[in-house]
């Protein structure tokens, strides 16, 4: 698919393809549909996890936590062009359904390896509230960083945003996706508020807002924040999905690249942005 893109880009803007093939960057679109779960498949947003009944996630859920989704890496084998995730297992996402700003406590990335012996867990094993089910399919995509990302930044001398944002609706052509910000594993996250990348540096750092930060704390999070990977990005308003209280706007799970490697989810990073 990316030849095709490419050839595309060459095709309709010769003279700014080396400038923006620097910053685009393979992603896995996902498509939320309402109907049945096939018993065969494990991603899905909302309802009960999946889960070998022996694990230790059992415990967690005794916790005020409902599950937003779940992902079976195995399924993302290949369209994750960089190889950048797990080779198999199980990715749980969830959160508080009662807060809309969220804290480290209030807020859950599991990750279970294998593909082993998993079974459903009792309605009664989980939290109250329990979100409607989605399936969930996957597709090859590509992103651009948007317009203030670091990276965009350094070429927004070279290149009008309008330019950029032609090319990225000749790609979603290609790959089938919609303009809207969309459901997104990897690639660059689409934000509603300009970055997104820099306020996971600025929680992960345990920094306040940015107008209590000296010129040190600035940097710090300038240097860090390109280190982020997005993990999940969640379109709230995708009218397939019901969240409750959570209904406009997206949410946006990153995770340090050493962390990911590492296969360490402890310290995944959430963001909610809101137009």
């Amino acid at each position: 698919m990316y030849n095709k893109i490419k050839k595309t880009i060459i095709n309709s803007f010769p003279l700014q393809f080396e400038l923006v093939e620097e910053i685009l960057k393979p992603s896995i679109g996902i498509v939320a549909n309402e109907k049945q779960i096939s018993s065969n498949k494990f991603s899905k947003f909302g309802g009960f996890p999946i889960v070998n009944k022996n694990h230790p996630l059992l415990s967690f859920l005794d916790f005020n936590y409902s599950m937003l989704c779940q992902i079976n890496i195995i399924e993302l084998k290949k369209i994750d062009i960089e190889y950048q995730l797990p080779n198999q297992g199980i990715l749980y996402f969830f959160i508080n359904p009662n807060l809309t700003k969220f804290t480290s406590d209030n807020y859950k990335v599991v990750f279970i390896e294998g593909n082993g012996d998993f079974e459903f867990i009792k309605e009664e094993r989980v939290s109250e509230v329990v979100y409607n089910e989605s399936e969930i399919n996957f597709f090859e995509h590509y992103t651009f960083p948007s317009y203030q990302e670091k990276s965009r930044l350094k070429i927004s001398d070279k290149i009008d945003d309008d330019i950029i944002e032609s090319i990225y609706e000749e790609v979603c052509e290609i790959t089938g996706k919609s303009l809207e910000i969309g459901h997104q594993i990897l690639g660059e996250p689409q934000a509603t508020q300009g970055t997104v990348k820099y306020w996971w540096a600025l929680q992960s750092l345990g920094y306040a807002e940015f107008e209590s930060l000296n010129n040190s704390q600035k940097q710090e999070i300038s240097n860090l924040q390109e280190d982020f990977i997005l993990l999940l990005q969640i379109d709230l308003e995708d009218p397939n999905l019901s969240f409750t209280n959570l209904e406009t706007g997206a949410l946006y799970f990153g995770i340090l690249k050493d962390d990911l490697k590492n296969k360490n989810f402890d310290n995944v990073v959430l963001v909610y942005q809101s137009s």
